[in-house]
Protein backbone atom coordinates (compact mmCIF):
# COMPACT_ATOMS: atom_id res chain seq x y z
CA UNK A 1 0.00 0.00 0.00
CA UNK A 2 1.02 3.75 -0.56
CA UNK A 3 -0.16 6.44 1.72
CA UNK A 4 0.57 9.67 1.44
CA UNK A 5 0.54 12.49 4.20
CA UNK A 6 -1.17 15.37 2.71
CA UNK A 7 -0.57 19.36 3.86
CA UNK A 8 -0.15 22.70 2.87
CA UNK A 9 -3.37 24.66 0.74
CA UNK A 10 -4.04 23.05 -2.41
CA UNK A 11 -1.59 22.80 -4.73
CA UNK A 12 0.69 21.34 -2.35
CA UNK A 13 -1.73 19.19 -1.89
CA UNK A 14 -1.95 18.12 -5.53
CA UNK A 15 1.23 17.37 -5.84
CA UNK A 16 1.87 15.07 -2.91
CA UNK A 17 -1.50 13.13 -4.44
CA UNK A 18 -0.15 13.26 -7.47
CA UNK A 19 3.50 11.08 -6.65
CA UNK A 20 1.37 9.04 -4.73
CA UNK A 21 -0.70 8.05 -6.88
CA UNK A 22 1.93 7.89 -10.17
CA UNK A 23 4.00 5.38 -7.13
CA UNK A 24 1.09 3.33 -6.89
CA UNK A 25 0.12 2.93 -10.78
CA UNK A 26 3.67 2.11 -10.99
CA UNK A 27 3.30 -0.87 -8.34
CA UNK A 28 -0.34 -1.79 -8.94
CA UNK A 29 -0.48 -1.04 -5.74
CA UNK A 30 -3.38 0.61 -3.14
CA UNK A 31 -3.12 3.71 -2.73
CA UNK A 32 -4.36 6.09 0.23
CA UNK A 33 -4.42 9.51 2.01
CA UNK A 34 -3.35 10.57 5.25
CA UNK A 35 -5.32 13.51 6.20
CA UNK A 36 -4.41 13.58 9.93
CA UNK A 37 -2.41 17.17 9.44
CA UNK A 38 -5.54 18.64 9.09
CA UNK A 39 -7.66 17.83 12.52
CA UNK A 40 -7.29 19.57 15.72
CA UNK A 41 -5.57 22.48 13.70
CA UNK A 42 -5.75 25.81 15.59
CA UNK A 43 -8.36 28.13 14.59
CA UNK A 44 -6.93 31.09 16.11
CA UNK A 45 -4.13 30.68 13.64
CA UNK A 46 -4.60 33.27 10.55
CA UNK A 47 -4.37 30.14 7.98
CA UNK A 48 -5.95 27.12 8.66
CA UNK A 49 -5.73 25.10 5.81
CA UNK A 50 -8.60 22.45 5.18
CA UNK A 51 -8.20 19.24 2.45
CA UNK A 52 -9.60 20.86 -0.29
CA UNK A 53 -8.66 18.20 -2.60
CA UNK A 54 -11.69 16.14 -1.44
CA UNK A 55 -13.68 18.66 -3.74
CA UNK A 56 -11.92 17.41 -6.75
CA UNK A 57 -12.81 13.23 -8.98
CA UNK A 58 -9.97 12.10 -6.39
CA UNK A 59 -10.16 7.98 -6.21
CA UNK A 60 -7.84 7.04 -3.18
CA UNK A 61 -9.88 6.62 -0.04
CA UNK A 62 -8.86 7.88 3.15
CA UNK A 63 -6.51 6.26 5.29
CA UNK A 64 -7.78 5.05 9.08
CA UNK A 65 -6.10 6.23 12.02
CA UNK A 66 -4.83 2.86 12.69
CA UNK A 67 -3.19 2.35 9.00
CA UNK A 68 -1.63 5.90 9.69
CA UNK A 69 -0.09 4.95 13.03
CA UNK A 70 1.09 1.63 11.65
CA UNK A 71 2.74 3.41 8.94
CA UNK A 72 4.02 6.24 10.98
CA UNK A 73 5.71 3.94 13.59
CA UNK A 74 6.52 0.85 11.79
CA UNK A 75 8.98 -0.86 14.50
CA UNK A 76 7.49 -4.80 14.85
CA UNK A 77 5.98 -4.89 10.99
CA UNK A 78 7.98 -7.55 9.18
CA UNK A 79 7.19 -5.28 6.12
CA UNK A 80 9.60 -2.21 5.69
CA UNK A 81 8.33 1.36 5.40
CA UNK A 82 10.49 3.75 3.50
CA UNK A 83 9.34 7.06 4.69
CA UNK A 84 10.05 10.54 3.60
CA UNK A 85 9.89 13.00 5.73
CA UNK A 86 11.07 16.68 3.93
CA UNK A 87 11.83 18.95 7.04
CA UNK A 88 13.31 16.54 9.84
CA UNK A 89 15.45 14.36 7.88
CA UNK A 90 15.69 14.98 4.06
CA UNK A 91 15.17 18.62 3.39
CA UNK A 92 16.37 18.03 -0.17
CA UNK A 93 13.81 16.58 -0.30
CA UNK A 94 11.53 19.33 -0.49
CA UNK A 95 10.99 20.06 -3.86
CA UNK A 96 13.54 18.28 -6.04
CA UNK A 97 13.23 15.20 -8.27
CA UNK A 98 14.84 12.03 -6.57
CA UNK A 99 14.35 8.73 -8.73
CA UNK A 100 14.93 6.73 -5.50
CA UNK A 101 11.27 7.63 -4.17
CA UNK A 102 9.76 5.66 -7.54
CA UNK A 103 11.42 2.84 -7.41
CA UNK A 104 10.19 1.62 -3.78
CA UNK A 105 7.99 -0.99 -3.30
CA UNK A 106 5.76 -2.75 -0.99
CA UNK A 107 4.09 -0.34 1.64
CA UNK A 108 5.21 2.82 1.62
CA UNK A 109 5.08 6.12 3.37
CA UNK A 110 5.35 9.40 1.59
CA UNK A 111 5.47 12.65 3.41
CA UNK A 112 7.30 15.68 1.53
CA UNK A 113 6.15 18.32 -1.10
CA UNK A 114 7.61 16.63 -4.29
CA UNK A 115 7.55 19.52 -5.97
CA UNK A 116 7.95 18.00 -9.33
CA UNK A 117 6.52 17.11 -12.44
CA UNK A 118 9.35 13.92 -13.16
CA UNK A 119 7.26 12.32 -10.30
CA UNK A 120 4.38 11.94 -12.74
CA UNK A 121 4.54 13.34 -15.91
CA UNK A 122 4.29 9.72 -17.38
CA UNK A 123 0.58 9.28 -15.97
CA UNK A 124 -0.62 12.62 -16.45
CA UNK A 125 -3.51 12.29 -18.98
CA UNK A 126 -4.66 9.52 -15.85
CA UNK A 127 -4.19 11.99 -13.33
CA UNK A 128 -5.53 14.88 -14.83
CA UNK A 129 -8.52 12.91 -14.43
CA UNK A 130 -8.49 12.73 -10.73
CA UNK A 131 -8.12 16.81 -10.12
CA UNK A 132 -11.49 16.90 -12.28
CA UNK A 133 -14.38 19.43 -9.89
CA UNK A 134 -17.00 17.95 -8.54
CA UNK A 135 -20.26 17.88 -10.81
CA UNK A 136 -22.28 20.34 -8.46
CA UNK A 137 -18.64 22.53 -7.54
CA UNK A 138 -18.47 22.78 -11.78
CA UNK A 139 -22.34 23.69 -12.25
CA UNK A 140 -21.98 26.60 -9.50
CA UNK A 141 -19.48 28.00 -11.75
CA UNK A 142 -21.02 27.60 -14.84
CA UNK A 143 -21.77 31.26 -15.96
CA UNK A 144 -18.00 32.34 -15.15
CA UNK A 145 -16.80 29.26 -16.95
CA UNK A 146 -19.07 30.20 -20.29
CA UNK A 147 -17.39 33.98 -19.49
CA UNK A 148 -13.87 32.58 -20.07
CA UNK A 149 -15.03 30.52 -23.35
CA UNK A 150 -15.93 33.50 -24.88
CA UNK A 151 -13.30 35.28 -24.49
CA UNK A 152 -10.43 35.57 -27.20
CA UNK A 153 -7.52 34.58 -25.61
CA UNK A 154 -7.56 34.54 -22.05
CA UNK A 155 -4.76 35.15 -19.50
CA UNK A 156 -4.42 34.27 -16.24
CA UNK A 157 -3.11 36.24 -13.58
CA UNK A 158 -1.97 35.08 -9.90
CA UNK A 159 -0.99 37.42 -7.79
CA UNK A 160 -0.58 35.62 -4.06
CA UNK A 161 -0.06 37.85 -0.89
CA UNK A 162 -2.01 36.99 2.29
CA UNK A 163 1.31 34.81 4.14
CA UNK A 164 3.49 35.61 1.97
CA UNK A 165 3.37 39.57 3.23
CA UNK A 166 1.56 39.52 6.63
CA UNK A 167 3.91 36.58 7.99
CA UNK A 168 7.67 37.79 8.08
CA UNK A 169 8.93 34.54 8.38
CA UNK A 170 7.27 33.33 4.93
CA UNK A 171 7.79 36.94 3.32
CA UNK A 172 11.54 36.40 3.85
CA UNK A 173 11.32 33.60 1.97
CA UNK A 174 8.30 34.02 -0.43
CA UNK A 175 7.85 37.29 -0.85
CA UNK A 176 9.28 37.54 -4.54
CA UNK A 177 7.13 38.42 -6.83
CA UNK A 178 6.14 42.46 -6.90
CA UNK A 179 5.07 45.20 -9.34
CA UNK A 180 8.14 44.58 -11.89
CA UNK A 181 7.84 41.10 -12.03
CA UNK A 182 4.04 41.05 -12.96
CA UNK A 183 4.61 44.66 -15.16
CA UNK A 184 7.57 41.99 -17.01
CA UNK A 185 5.21 39.14 -17.77
CA UNK A 186 2.39 41.56 -19.17
CA UNK A 187 4.66 43.16 -21.56
CA UNK A 188 6.36 40.08 -22.90
CA UNK A 189 3.11 38.27 -22.95
CA UNK A 190 1.49 41.43 -25.02
CA UNK A 191 5.04 41.22 -27.62
CA UNK A 192 3.99 37.21 -27.84
CA UNK A 193 0.20 37.31 -28.04
CA UNK A 194 -0.95 40.91 -29.28
CA UNK A 195 -4.50 41.01 -27.65
CA UNK A 196 -5.28 39.53 -24.76
CA UNK A 197 -8.25 39.04 -22.04
CA UNK A 198 -6.70 39.53 -18.42
CA UNK A 199 -8.38 36.85 -15.75
CA UNK A 200 -7.31 38.18 -12.38
CA UNK A 201 -7.02 35.30 -8.98
CA UNK A 202 -5.67 36.53 -6.06
CA UNK A 203 -6.31 36.96 -2.33
CA UNK A 204 -5.56 40.24 -1.90
CA UNK A 205 -8.03 41.88 -4.82
CA UNK A 206 -7.77 45.45 -3.15
CA UNK A 207 -3.99 45.51 -3.59
CA UNK A 208 -4.41 44.56 -7.04
CA UNK A 209 -6.63 46.86 -8.47
CA UNK A 210 -4.41 49.93 -6.58
CA UNK A 211 -0.94 48.72 -7.11
CA UNK A 212 -1.16 46.77 -10.83
CA UNK A 213 -1.99 49.00 -14.15
CA UNK A 214 -4.16 46.49 -15.66
CA UNK A 215 -6.41 47.01 -19.25
CA UNK A 216 -9.90 47.57 -19.12
CA UNK A 217 -10.51 44.16 -20.23
CA UNK A 218 -10.03 42.19 -16.64
CA UNK A 219 -12.21 40.56 -15.08
CA UNK A 220 -11.67 39.76 -11.37
CA UNK A 221 -12.91 36.32 -10.49
CA UNK A 222 -11.42 36.34 -6.38
CA UNK A 223 -14.61 36.90 -4.74
CA UNK A 224 -17.14 36.16 -7.02
CA UNK A 225 -20.01 33.96 -5.92
CA UNK A 226 -21.34 31.00 -7.75
CA UNK A 227 -25.03 30.08 -8.66
CA UNK A 228 -25.06 29.03 -4.97
CA UNK A 229 -24.58 32.65 -3.84
CA UNK A 230 -21.74 31.16 -2.05
CA UNK A 231 -18.06 32.81 -2.73
CA UNK A 232 -16.44 30.39 -5.14
CA UNK A 233 -13.73 28.38 -3.02
CA UNK A 234 -9.90 27.73 -3.78
CA UNK A 235 -10.78 24.03 -5.89
CA UNK A 236 -13.15 26.08 -8.26
CA UNK A 237 -11.05 29.37 -8.61
CA UNK A 238 -7.79 26.73 -9.92
CA UNK A 239 -10.53 25.05 -12.43
CA UNK A 240 -11.11 28.71 -13.51
CA UNK A 241 -7.95 29.41 -13.73
CA UNK A 242 -6.61 25.90 -16.06
CA UNK A 243 -9.63 26.76 -18.69
CA UNK A 244 -7.18 30.28 -19.51
CA UNK A 245 -5.23 29.50 -22.82
CA UNK A 246 -2.00 31.50 -21.13
CA UNK A 247 -0.92 31.92 -17.58
CA UNK A 248 1.46 33.97 -15.55
CA UNK A 249 2.07 32.76 -12.23
CA UNK A 250 3.29 33.59 -8.87
CA UNK A 251 5.93 31.24 -6.96
CA UNK A 252 2.65 29.71 -5.71
CA UNK A 253 2.07 25.82 -6.47
CA UNK A 254 -1.82 26.93 -6.61
CA UNK A 255 -1.18 29.27 -9.59
CA UNK A 256 1.66 26.08 -10.94
CA UNK A 257 -1.38 23.79 -11.05
CA UNK A 258 -3.82 25.92 -12.70
CA UNK A 259 -1.22 26.33 -15.60
CA UNK A 260 -0.19 22.91 -15.50
CA UNK A 261 -3.47 21.21 -16.02
CA UNK A 262 -4.35 23.72 -19.17
CA UNK A 263 -3.73 21.04 -21.69
CA UNK A 264 -4.34 23.44 -24.76
CA UNK A 265 -1.14 23.10 -27.21
CA UNK A 266 0.49 26.02 -27.71
CA UNK A 267 -0.07 27.69 -24.32
CA UNK A 268 2.38 30.22 -22.99
CA UNK A 269 3.44 30.10 -19.14
CA UNK A 270 5.16 32.71 -17.31
CA UNK A 271 6.84 31.98 -14.27
CA UNK A 272 9.03 33.75 -11.70
CA UNK A 273 12.74 32.83 -12.27
CA UNK A 274 13.57 32.39 -8.73
CA UNK A 275 10.75 30.46 -6.47
CA UNK A 276 12.23 31.68 -3.21
CA UNK A 277 15.32 32.70 -0.95
CA UNK A 278 16.25 29.62 0.34
CA UNK A 279 19.95 28.28 -0.01
CA UNK A 280 18.40 24.93 1.48
CA UNK A 281 15.90 24.01 -0.62
CA UNK A 282 16.62 23.23 -4.49
CA UNK A 283 13.58 24.56 -6.99
CA UNK A 284 15.61 23.75 -9.81
CA UNK A 285 13.33 21.26 -11.42
CA UNK A 286 10.10 22.92 -10.42
CA UNK A 287 9.04 24.83 -14.16
CA UNK A 288 8.53 22.38 -16.61
CA UNK A 289 10.47 22.83 -19.60
CA UNK A 290 8.81 25.08 -22.08
CA UNK A 291 7.33 27.53 -19.53
CA UNK A 292 9.42 31.08 -19.78
CA UNK A 293 10.96 32.47 -16.44
CA UNK A 294 11.12 35.86 -15.98
CA UNK A 295 14.15 37.57 -14.03
CA UNK A 296 13.33 38.55 -10.65
CA UNK A 297 15.53 41.81 -10.05
CA UNK A 298 18.27 42.20 -7.42
CA UNK A 299 18.62 38.14 -7.87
Amino acid sequence: MIVVRLKGGLGNQLFQYAVGFALAKKNKDQFKMDLSGYHGQDKRRPYVRSPDIMQFSVSASVASEEEVQRFRNPFGLASRVFRVVSQKVFKKYYTDWHWEIMNQKGNVYLEGFFQCEKYFVDCFDELSKEFLLQENLNADIEPIVNLIKSMHSPVSLHIRRGDYVSDPRISALHNICGIDYYETALACLKDQIGYYDLVVFSDDIEWVRNNLNLSENTYYVSGQKGVSGSVINASQELTLMSMCKHHIIANSTFSWWGAYLNQRQGKIVMAPGLWNRSKDYSHKNIIPPGWQQIPILGY
